[in-house]
């Protein structure tokens, strides 16, 4: 049997049908006697000189099997993938086992060559063969391999594949400009929304310094409406204690009229009164005041405007369900036409004045304001 490692100046498609043209007697893949491995590798090459190809693969694989350190079988794998069922993935796996177990450097440096020209049109054209120490001297077999070789050319110089190559390699740098298209605008969009972020980020922090300023006068203003009410309620208690002790002195001279005399109780009397209804004419000034300061926190707030002036018996209204300006203009005033009074004084908090607002408290001048 004539090895084919041994042939030299013979390309990787002229081993295939080296194969095929090896012919070694066996009747197949079954168990022999005597060597196993050497009988399937015979095999092997029997069926690939008969166009066996689908019998020599298994037999190859079952070399494999039996013996896994011989690279022979795996090389033998390789190019019958690659140049007969064109299948450059399987063949790659081939390669790579061979490569594996392979030792000389001179085979393994060409079979990677042969690895990487998988597909490529170097790989269509013939390559030597690994190096040898051996020359075979079969005529017959030269004649029959450069026959091959002939045939292997003319079928691949008609092959377009590198034209389809080029075609593919076209499509794909189109394919790459439009990604840097689109890399680009995704790149400007991401810019104008940086720019966008940021100018929101500083439209926030202006916000919440103008929120901050609003909370602390609102505070302050509240803290000293409410010490000025306190003080109001003080001066409220001492005049209730004020006419008690009036109605206490008035009881008293009430009691001295019975015994001085009507003339002296009268004049009494009259200064009693007098001082009364001055300590009542007080105590609604300060009353009247009272109601100012409720209405001017009520302004305070609902966020109306310092400038609003509240004068007179200023009261205030919260708003109900169903309740127009009219309406709470005929519960003040006893008429729906001073509506407008109650506008012009709650205008920083009423827009509009045909919409009032549930709960939405309303600052209503005195009666007699015009």
């Amino acid at each position: 049997m004539v090895d084919l490692r041994s042939i030299r100046s013979v390309g990787r498609a002229a081993f295939v049908a080296a194969c095929a043209a090896l012919l070694v007697a066996g009747p197949g893949c079954a168990k022999r006697n005597g060597a196993k491995s050497t009988t399937i590798m015979g095999d092997a090459e029997e069926a690939l000189a008969a166009g066996n190809i689908g019998r020599a693969v298994s037999c190859l694989e079952k070399e494999i099997e039996l013996n896994p350190r011989n690279p022979a079988p795996y090389l033998r794998l390789a190019l019958v993938y690659e140049h007969i069922y064109k299948d450059p993935k399987k063949a790659d796996a081939q390669y790579g086992r061979y490569l594996g177990i392979e030792t000389s450097e001179a085979k393994r440096e060409m079979v990677e060559r042969w690895r990487r020209d998988l597909g490529t049109a170097a790989g269509a054209g013939d390559l030597p063969m690994l190096p040898e120490d051996g020359v075979a001297g079969d005529t017959s077999l030269a004649r029959q391999l450069d026959e091959a070789r002939r045939k292997l050319r003319e079928t691949e110089k008609a092959r377009d594949g590198f034209a389809q190559k080029l075609i593919a390699l076209e499509s794909v740098q189109d394919q790459l400009k439009q990604s840097q298209a689109t890399v680009s605008r995704i790149k400007a969009e991401l810019g104008t929304l940086k720019a966008g972020i940021e100018a929101r980020d500083t439209s926030l922090a202006e916000l919440q310094e103008a929120y901050d300023s609003l909370k602390a006068q609102g505070d302050t203003a509240q803290s000293t409406s409410t010490g000025e009410i306190a003080r109001l309620e003080r001066q409220i208690a001492d005049l209730d204690a004020q006419n008690k002790t009036l109605s206490a002195r008035n009881a008293e001279l009430e009691d001295e009229q019975s015994r001085a005399g009507r003339r002296t109780l009268n004049d009494k009397l009259d200064e009693a009164r007098t001082a009364l209804k001055a300590a009542e004419k007080q105590n609604e000034q300060y009353a009247r005041r009272i109601r100012e300061l409720e209405a001017r926190v009520v302004q305070l707030e609902s966020g109306s405007s310092a400038a609003t002036t509240i004068t007179g018996d200023a009261r205030a209204h919260v708003v109900r369900e169903g309740e127009t300006l009219r309406t709470i203009s005929l519960k003040y005033f006893g008429t729906k036409d001073r509506w407008r009074e109650i506008y012009d004084a709650n205008r920083d908090v009423l827009p509009d004045p045909d919409h009032v607002r549930v709960g939405q408290k309303l600052i209503i001048p005195a009666s007699g304001s015009r």
